[in-house]
């Protein structure tokens, strides 16, 4: 049981929510926020 509780701490909180360095140092969350924002951009542009 202990091991489920710290596998899901690790993949609920840690790996996304922690800054990692291939994100350009944003936590993963914030990553794929700021890459959907690019893309709904580059697409309302693109017409």
């Amino acid at each position: 049981q202990a091991y489920q509780l710290i596998f899901e701490y690790l993949e609920a909180f840690y790996n996304t929510k922690r800054i990692h360095s291939h994100c350009n140092y944003m936590s993963p969350n914030e990553f794929e926020q700021m890459y959907e924002r690019t893309n709904t951009e580059a697409e309302l542009l693109a017409g």
